[in-house]
């Protein structure tokens, strides 16, 4: 592939990080619209919602994991 210009190994980098990216955005945008059903206080919403925005695969699993169980 190195002749047609295109480095493979880089190739398959960028396609891997796009996939998290598109996984990350899914995964959030659920996550929010469950935390949006769930019943809490204002300052568990918050706090959920900075963990699901900030640590961004494993915030959304979180929620999604720990509320399936509540409900």
């Amino acid at each position: 592939m190195e002749a047609y210009g295109i480095n493979l190994p880089l190739l398959l980098a960028q396609l891997s990080n796009i996939v998290l990216v598109i996984l990350w955005i899914g995964l959030a945008i659920a996550a929010l619209l469950r935390l949006n059903r769930l019943d809490m206080s204002t300052g568990v919403r918050l706090g959920w919602s900075a963990l699901i925005l900030c640590v961004p695969i494993l915030g959304a699993l979180a929620l999604l994991i720990t509320s399936r169980r509540s409900t």
